[in-house]
């Protein structure tokens, strides 16, 4: 194993000393971060296979940064594990220069029962969601922490990713640091899991479930779980990007799209993602190593793995391993689908990397492997156009979280997007947070089905992992405006 993949903790990691020793060893950190350090040691021996990094990646971004800089890391949010990794990353490798962050965390972890205490002598201050610039604490919090000269972690998503999607960046905190005066460098990292911890949660969520409140009892359930040896994540890797400068003269909207640029261009991908893709996508003729190869060669990495693909599962889960990598494949998308609307949307909101791709269009075995990643687009697209009703009447379904439960094998980020493209056409409007009601231009959308459909043939849509029944049941349902 080389320096791109040192190995940090999980099942394999052993390193010859005992646990409680080692932490104490370290020579940085309070009384608790070596106790957190001791025990999530531990818990990542029994529910993770292994835990890499890229060990040259951070190397050659502390070695760019001026002396004179204070780090921000700008981790990617796919897990409540992602500021404990980083966090443990830097206790266990003091080596790197990197101190121990200070964490900005959502300010729900300051209510649940001690947990908000320990987190906080754990060097987390607590932020409240959209406060931006314009919380008079915030700002001082981040005067204090760059005068003292350490670090600083905040999630530039905002929120964790349910979807694996990387989320647009919120610059308010990126702001505030500009506001300081100080000089930064910021680090994009990149966290690739196999499974998640929060995995079952995420799935009744994009189903349109309600999003459940942290608590201490949540967290104590699952503990039990991973004593029990019923939680089996796999492997998780970390990545750092390109460095970037963080000055008074900065431009911050540059700066917060190349943070995610460089997350979801050093989000690796396993060959266990691959795996659940052809075990569900009925694509013929592809293998898992021409679908790996096709990943490098437009500029990804692919992880081994010896985690089998989930049996079983739900479409939200499917599709959601499968947004940890399909963006390597928007470019093919573009070139084969010129004419399509949704996939031209899609691409649009979801890729912040430059979209290239190698000149192997004739390539049967890609336009099948992209049909099948845009196939459930398409389908999602369809459904929300196919079930808004007749125009200016009331809508069946006034928002996607609505019309996913009734039809949850749709993906409910999809859908999201559907309806924003559908108010972007004015055919629709909002009329509050979740709730849409026809606009100004609502007699076009037929003429907006025909965009969203184009160059994709029924034939291209059952390349999806959906039924024929579902493709066909959704079919039979289109409003008369669209029939």
């Amino acid at each position: 194993m080389d320096s791109t993949e040192e190995l940090l903790a999980g099942a394999v990691h052993h390193d010859g000393r005992w646990d409680f020793a080692w932490a104490l060893a370290q020579p940085h950190g309070s009384a608790i971060i070596r106790l957190l350090g001791y025990s999530f040691r531990k818990v990542l021996r029994c529910c993770t296979a292994r835990v890499t990094f890229d060990l040259a990646s951070f190397e050659r971004a502390v070695a760019e940064a001026p002396s004179d800089s204070l780090f921000v890391l700008a981790p990617s949010h796919r897990s409540y594990f992602d500021f404990l990794l980083m966090s443990y990353l830097c206790f266990q490798y003091p080596e790197l220069g990197i101190p121990i962050p200070h964490i900005a965390a959502a300010d729900d972890f300051a209510r649940i029962p001690i947990v908000g205490r320990v987190l906080k002598k754990a060097q987390a201050f607590y932020v409240r969601r959209g406060a931006g610039t314009q919380a008079p604490a915030l700002n001082a919090e981040l005067h204090r922490l760059a005068a003292q000269g350490g670090s600083l972690m905040f999630f530039i998503e905002g929120q964790r990713s349910r979807s694996r999607h990387v989320l647009a960046p919120k610059r308010g905190l990126l702001r505030g640091l500009q506001a300081t005066g100080h000089s930064f460098v910021v680090l994009p990292i990149a966290f690739a899991y196999e499974r998640l911890p929060e995995e079952s949660a995420f799935a009744d969520e994009l189903r349109g479930g309600a999003r459940p409140r942290m608590s201490l009892r949540a967290l104590l359930c699952w503990l039990n779980e991973v004593a029990r040896k019923q939680v089996h994540l796999g492997r998780i890797h970390i990545t750092c990007g390109t460095t970037a400068r963080l000055q008074s003269d900065t431009d911050i909207a540059s700066l917060a799209k190349h943070v995610v640029a460089e997350q979801q261009r050093h989000t690796a991908v396993s060959r266990f993602h691959l795996r659940a893709f052809l075990a569900h996508a009925h694509v013929t003729s592809v293998s898992e190593d021409w679908l790996a190869d096709a990943i490098q060669r437009r500029g990804g990495r692919v992880l081994d793995s010896e985690l089998p693909p989930p049996c079983g599962v739900r479409s939200a889960l499917q599709q959601s391993l499968r947004n940890q990598w399909m963006h390597w494949f928007f470019g093919d998308a573009l070139r084969l689908f010129p004419n399509n609307y949704a996939i031209r949307h899609h691409v649009e909101r979801r890729s912040f990397v430059e979209r290239t791709a190698p000149d192997d269009t004739e390539d049967p075995c890609l336009r099948r492997v992209v049909e099948a990643l845009m196939a459930p687009i398409v389908l999602d697209y369809e459904l929300a156009t196919r079930h808004l009703g007749a125009p200016g009447g009331l809508l069946p379904f006034p928002s996607p979280h609505a019309l996913v439960q009734a039809y949850p094998v749709a993906h409910l980020p999809h859908l999201e997007d559907a309806y924003r493209a559908l108010v972007e056409h004015r055919i629709l409007c909002e009329a509050g947070p979740q709730s849409f009601v026809w606009g100004a231009a609502a007699t076009e959308v037929d003429a907006f089905y025909r965009q969203i459909t184009a160059d994709f043939s029924l034939r291209s849509r059952r390349h999806s992992s959906r039924t024929n029944a579902t493709v066909q049941r959704t079919a039979t349902q289109r409003p008369a405006a669209v029939r």
